[in-house]
């Protein structure tokens, strides 16, 4: 019977042991105010437990399992954590005491405003979207955010916007007589020059006149089709094609096309078509005035296979260099092409991209333990940059090697490790960014060299790709070798990302 007791006593101690709890605040970003009835969300272990804020913007959640737990908080009229790129790091739930947990939302953003005509008169059904400037990969772009119509009383309000700099257009139906779009306080193609600053928890008011735009006809012929197949002919708003209003017709038997009332700006004229398995599609800018434009000649091409070999540079190993573990892919720079199939060869030395839209694309190539030593299409390098792909592009050699290095390090705020987002350069020119969520990280398979290693709390206004701008804002990178066969470690200070608002 003793032993029975010592045992049922044990299981209980451990069982005691083996739950924690947590516990903390939730403030506004902006004014440090404590945020009363927030729902808090614990992952720990296997399962999920909620809770709520009290007046005093305190929570407590007790019975967890002990280990890592990931913990958010949410509130209407405040951001979701999954709209920022800002990185939460994991909490160590340990037993004996909770874990204190401090929870900062940021108020969200609201666009209002109204479209009326030229006499005052509200215009009802009017698509009106706000874009955002966001660095994407290190570079500037204007991203289009949530967007709403007008009302019957000709307003509108967006809610649940991010903070920042934003250029707002009312963009009437394409192809309807009367209005052309507008923008506010500047066109698109100004960008970062003219956006309006949009601040967490305000109300930022964007008012739009519609004038009625000059309408012309704008006409031609699609050739290089296949007989008897349809053609589809779209008309984008440029720079904003891929997101942006967009008319669409059928072209005739002959290959002709018309838009009979489109509005002066520049225009992406895109055309496709398939047969038999095999697609076709062609594009150009258009530059439409104030007078009719006609006999527009847009000829189609065939999405194009891509032959090529993968190499491994270092002859001590005997393993096959097109691995299933290489990947190859990929990626077009204007967002809307056909990346293709690819498909190997048997013994995966060899590979086809089967089905490549003509257009823009970049070059992705993973895979463990290996680094890409240089790529070339037709003689051309293509390592890095954008490249061009049009009828008989030539063929992809790839390089690998697995004389590659590593680094291991952490990003630090205060002596200690902070969460955050890392940036390599090497030689000057990106690598790759990836978070580090608890402040470690590490990065395999990396090319020899020089590199400069930087860390952001967030990477949305980054322009890492961009070197005035890292001259300007990036000052406190760490310089590092890395060398075959090595690991070098790093401690890397936290940068505080530039407001852009």
């Amino acid at each position: 019977m003793k032993a029975v007791w010592i045992l049922l006593f044990a299981a209980a101690s451990t069982a005691a042991q083996s739950t924690c709890a947590a516990s903390g605040t939730v403030t506004d970003r902006v004014t440090g105010q404590p945020v009363a009835r927030a729902k808090l969300m614990v992952q720990a272990g296997r399962g999920i437990r909620s809770g709520q804020t009290d007046n005093s913007g305190r929570w407590s959640i007790a019975e967890l399992p002990c280990g890592r737990a990931a913990i958010s908080a949410s509130r209407f009229g405040y951001l979701d954590s999954r709209q920022t790129r800002s990185i939460t790091a994991p909490v160590q739930l340990e037993p004996g005491s909770p874990a204190q947990v401090g929870i900062e939302l940021t108020p969200q953003a609201v666009i209002t405003g109204k479209v009326s005509d030229q006499n005052g008169d509200p215009v009802m059904g009017v698509r009106v979207v706000p874009y955002i400037e966001r660095a994407e990969a290190g570079r500037r772009v204007m991203q289009p955010a949530p967007q709403t119509v007008s009302d019957d009383r000709g307003e509108f309000r967006i809610p649940q916007l991010e903070p920042g700099r934003y250029i707002v257009c009312a963009e009437p139906a394409p192809g309807e007589q009367g209005y052309g779009t507008e923008c506010y306080p500047a066109d698109l193609s100004s960008g970062a020059r003219e956006a309006m600053s949009v601040r967490p928890g305000m109300e930022t008011n964007a008012d739009f006149t519609l004038r009625e735009a000059w309408r012309v006809r704008v006409s031609g012929r699609v050739t290089g089709a296949p007989d008897g197949m349809p053609v589809s002919v779209q008309l984008a708003q440029r720079p904003a094609a891929m997101f942006g209003p967009r008319m669409g017709t059928a072209a005739a038997a002959d290959g002709s096309f018309s838009f009979p009332a489109v509005a002066p700006g520049s225009y992406l004229l895109v055309a496709s078509s398939g047969a038999n398995g095999k697609q076709y599609s062609g594009r150009a800018p258009v530059e439409v005035g104030n007078a009719a434009l006609e006999n527009i000649s847009l000829s189609l091409g065939p999405d194009v296979d891509i032959a090529g070999t993968v190499e491994m540079e270092s002859s001590a190993s005997a393993a096959a260099p097109g691995s299933p573990e290489v990947n190859i892919a990929l990626v077009s720079v204007e967002r809307d092409g056909r990346p293709g199939q690819v498909e190997w060869s048997d013994d995966r030395h060899s590979f086809t991209i089967a089905g490549v839209s003509p257009g823009t694309w970049s070059l992705r190539i993973t895979g463990p333990d290996v680094h890409v030593k240089s790529a070339t299409l037709d003689g051309r390098d293509v390592t890095s940059g954008d490249f061009t792909v049009s009828e008989a592009p030539g063929a992809l050699r790839i390089v690998v090697s697995r004389e590659s290095g590593a680094l291991e390090g952490e990003a630090t705020a205060s002596d200690s490790a902070a969460a955050g987002w890392i940036v390599l350069l090497r030689d000057g020119s990106p690598l790759r960014s990836f978070p580090a969520e608890n402040g470690h990280f590490t990065a395999r398979n990396l090319p020899p060299g020089d590199y400069t290693v930087y860390a952001w709390d967030d990477l949305r206004t980054v322009e890492y790709a961009e070197p005035d701008w890292m001259r300007q804002n990036a000052s406190a990178g760490v310089a590092v070798t890395v060398t075959a066969g090595q690991t070098a470690n790093i401690k890397v200070p936290l940068q505080t990302a530039p407001s852009d608002y």
